[in-house]
């Protein structure tokens, strides 16, 4: 794993933010009253004036610096040292402004409050003796930068460093690098370093960065905690790495002795369950981050880190609460508390005024936000989905900035704020899925509203679907439900879809059930046409016996994308084969559709050639479908098809297209009356068959597909109907078929064949050494499963059963085996991944473990085998060697 240091703050940025400070009227007043003992108002002028000349030149010197020139580089290393120091000197202004402030802010009113602040008078005392020497000691640090930067304006000159005129860069090089040369754990042969430093290197250095082990020792960490100036702490956890360790005593030390850092990151640590109360002193403190740590609460202390702008506890799964005097963090911008477990957000969180970004989805048992919602003034983005609302504060329509407001998947959430319209600024409203049963009044007045997901026709205000009307700004996609709560057509009218001229895709959808009015569903429809520029479009639950004009009308030219589910009044398919543009269609549970014919291709005497752009059909679930016939004209149909999708109808006995030259992919699921030829697909690479027994030629024509490189086949391959396989093949898949037997015939000759998956094969699966399967030189990967049949396999594989080339194998559902054969095994030197799932009465491994190539081993759902491979289980010598163990979904090596 790597340790190295990372550059990451751009000085103009910084220089940016100080400028803000100096500019600042709080600390201006604060330091004017200090006026009679030093001249504040001059200090500050001539920091400006010296920031303001280092600023100019700031790109050049970047550029410069590009180009390897080491004198230019040590000078920006001396002006972030002094950019560094004259931010740590106005967050301690900052932070006596706070404290005054805080002091006045708490001055009792009566003698029923006094008492609350008694606790706080030796505090007072102290801070106010300290307060002169303070004084002093800030005019000094201010003189001193200065200086400093003087000697650094100086420098520039003989740099030759100029005002650049045009772009900015984005970045620049860190001034230190703390690197710990890659490393490999979990190796017996492999040596951990602590990647220690020379103490200069050590001094100067700013940002840390480096990648997690487990666990990670206070050694490895303990010369950077002598890195005084630090201002970043950034551990990166791998995507694999769980239960990652970080000593106490790292973090402790990390509280007490950075005081200078600006970014704390402990993320993916769940051995940290509490910080400590030291946290408070990181005055300096930006960004902190406890994701995915095991932190129960939050000390009262981090209520100090007034300069905390980020704060981020994202899957913190036992933290249940925030502190009470939250509102002391008065810079937080950003607070995400995702996927925690949060119950309620205490008041004070409505008191940060800078909050700009809140996040608590996912939080299942936060049910509601406090009442005060609206004094976040700044707030703009609100992300609440998935979480246990039930309601939101009326408070929340008060909101003017608010831009995004996410609350999808809030499945208790049944209504919005009656006052919702207020929120003018509003851009994005997603509450797909979520419980809602109506949209709030007056919607139509949000104009700035571009992104809704859903919109939801009510019982009680059917009309309310023209709200949409106002809505001509609308993107992206729509989704408008319950659209049998329409109680007039004319209502539809007003939605004014064809205004819509932003809207990408459009989702019409009625409830799903019967008892509709037919003639009127259809006439509201009818009022539902779209813009032209629309390029998706899907209708759900539609209970019309036929479909609008308007959806194969030339003016719908742009349409790529077209789905119709569940309109099972539908007996007629519309002539969509004009739609020149349309490359996806998606017909599923028209049960009324009991042929398909040339309607669907369209007026014969069309110049457009039907289904000309067209690259995936798919028919599902169509129960009374019985024929699909074509005339002579139609033969030039599907020019560009790629993908044909047959799923689960059943009656459907005739006929598919003759000729498909596009054709890569062909999946024919549960057909069983189908009897027709398979369509000439000269360039078809996959092949689904699945309970279509009745297909004319069965497989006697999977040989003419040169192209073939996988085929999956389910009940309709025997070992006389099937006699070759093309060369092409790399993955087959071989599902219940029970009379298929090997040594198959000489003219299976497979030699790019990688993967082969046996499942259900009853004879197959207890033929065992007649499979021959040493003769594919590229087999890679083999899996076995009998979960539906019988088999008598008590120990597997056997010796030379499987070739050497084999470097995954996954076992799984053999329920009589006992054992895995230890030559079989020893013989797949290649091998690299081993899967054994479901064989509840395997008891044994090989006497001499598995082949030392073995890198992964996972077993689940074998209680007798897994409590012998835990750590303290008979066979845990025999396998602690390899790297990653998985039992029973629980990482142990």
């Amino acid at each position: 794993m790597a340790l190295e240091l990372v550059g990451g703050a751009l000085l103009s940025a910084s220089l940016q933010f100080l400028f803000d400070r100096i500019g600042s009227p709080e600390i201006l007043s604060y330091l004017r009253k200090k006026s009679k003992k030093s001249d504040f108002d001059d200090l500050l002028s001539k920091l400006k004036i010296l920031f303001n000349s280092v600023s100019a030149v700031l790109d050049d010197a970047e550029h410069k610096q590009i180009s390897s020139n080491r004198a230019v580089e040590a000078w920006l290393d001396d002006l972030q040292d002094a950019v560094f120091d004259a931010e740590d000197l106005f967050d301690d202004v900052e932070y006596d402004v706070l404290q005054l402030k805080d002091e006045a802010d708490s001055k009792p009113s009566s003698s029923k409050v006094r008492n609350l602040f008694k606790h706080k008078k030796k505090f007072r005392n102290l801070f106010s003796k300290s307060r002169d020497s303070n004084d002093q000691d800030l005019e000094k640090r201010m003189r001193k930068i200065l200086e400093r930067l003087e000697y650094i304006v100086k420098q520039k000159d003989v740099l030759g460093l100029k005002e650049r005129v045009g772009e900015r860069l984005s970045w620049r090089l860190p001034s230190t690098c703390l690197v710990e040369k890659s490393q490999v754990y979990g190796r017996d042969d492999d040596k951990e370093t602590s990647g220690s430093l020379d103490k200069m290197e050590t001094n100067r250095a700013r940002h840390l960065s480096y990648s997690i082990v487990r666990p990670d020792p206070y050694e490895r960490l303990n010369s950077v905690i002598e890195a005084p100036r630090l201002r970043t702490f950034l551990p990166i956890r791998s995507l694999w790495m769980y239960r990652c360790v970080l000593s106490e005593k790292v973090v402790g030390d990390l509280c007490l002795k950075f005081r200078c850092l600006r970014v704390l990151s402990l993320y993916g640590y769940e051995s940290i369950k509490q910080l400590p109360d030291s946290i408070g002193e990181l005055r300096h403190l930006r960004q902190l981050n406890l994701s995915s740590t095991s932190i129960s609460r939050l000390p009262e202390s981090v209520c100090k880190l007034s300069n905390l702008q980020t704060l981020k506890l994202n899957s913190c799964e036992s933290l249940t609460t925030l502190p009470n005097a939250f509102h002391h963090l008065t810079n937080l911008r950003y607070l995400d508390a995702s996927w925690s477990n949060l119950e309620e957000l205490p008041e004070s969180v409505c008191m940060l005024c800078n909050l700009q970004t809140l996040k608590v989805s996912y939080c299942r048992s936060l049910t509601k936000l406090p009442d005060d919602f609206h004094h976040l003034i700044n707030l703009r983005y609100l992300h609440a989905g998935g979480s246990g609302l039930k309601e939101l504060p009326e408070s929340l329509s008060m909101l003017q900035n608010l831009q995004t407001l996410r609350l999808a998947y809030c499945s208790s959430l049944t209504k919005l704020p009656k006052d919702f319209h207020n929120l003018t600024n509003l851009r994005y409203l997603d509450v797909d899925d979520s419980g809602l049963v109506d949209m709030p009044t007056h919607m139509g007045r949000m104009k700035s509203l571009e992104t809704l997901s859903n919109f939801i026709v009510g019982t009680d205000n059917g009309k309310m679907i023209g709200e949409l009307g106002g809505l001509s700004h609308l993107r992206g996609e729509l989704h408008i439900k319950k659209l049998r709560n329409v109680l007039k057509a004319e209502d539809a009218l007003e939605a004014n879809l064809k205004e819509m001229k932003y809207l990408e895709t459009l989702i019409l959808e009625w409830d799903d059930d019967e008892t509709g009015d037919s003639n009127h569903e259809m006439n509201v429809l009818d009022n539902l046409c779209p813009n032209s520029a629309l390029k998706g479009l899907e209708i759900k639950n539609y209970g019309g016996t036929k479909f609008p004009n308007w959806l194969v009308d030339p003016s719908l030219c742009n349409i790529v994308d077209l789905r119709l589910w569940k309109c099972k009044r539908c007996n007629r398919l519309p002539p969509l084969g004009q739609l020149s543009s349309l490359k996806v269609l998606w017909i599923g549970e028209l049960d009324a559709v009991v042929k398909v014919g040339p309607e669907l291709f369209g007026n014969g005497s069309s110049t457009v050639k039907p289904f000309a752009s067209l690259e995936v059909l798919t028919f599902s679930e169509m129960s009374s479908w019985e024929e699909w016939s074509m005339v002579a004209e139609d033969a030039e149909a599907f020019p560009k098809l790629r993908r044909l999708s047959l799923w689960h109808c059943k009656k459907l006995s005739a006929d598919l297209p003759r000729f498909l030259p596009s054709l890569t992919e062909l999946s024919i699921y549960e057909c069983p009356q189908l009897s027709s030829s398979l369509p000439e697909m000269p360039v078809v690479s996959k092949l689904t068959l699945v309970d279509c027994d009745k297909l004319t030629g069965g497989c006697h024509v999977v040989e003419s597909f040169e192209c073939l490189q996988r085929l999956e086949i389910s009940t309709s391959l025997d070992s006389t109907t099937c006699r070759s396989l093309p060369a092409s093949l790399k993955t087959l898949e071989i599902r219940g078929c029970k009379n298929l037997e090997f040594p198959l015939p000489h003219s299976y000759h497979c030699p790019n064949l990688n993967e082969l998956r046996i499942y259900n094969c009853e004879n197959l699966i207890t033929s065992g050494m007649s499979w021959n399967l040493q003769g594919l030189p590229n087999l890679t990967n083999f899996t076995i499963s009998c979960s539906e049949c019988e088999n008598h396999l008590v120990s597997f594989p056997e010796e030379g059963l499987l070739p050497s080339t084999i470097t995954n194998l996954h076992i799984s559902d053999l329920q009589r085996l006992k054992t895995l054969d230890n030559n079989g095994l020893q013989q797949l030197t290649s091998l690299t991944s081993l899967f054994i799932y479901d064989c509840t009465n395997l008891l044994t491994i090989p006497e001499e473990g598995f082949p030392h190539s073995l890198e992964y081993l996972r077993i689940q759902g074998c209680p007798l085998l897994e409590k012998k491979c835990q750590r303290e289980g008979e066979y845990w010598n025999k396998i602690s060697r390899i790297p990653r163990i998985v039992i029973d979904r629980e990482l142990i090596n």
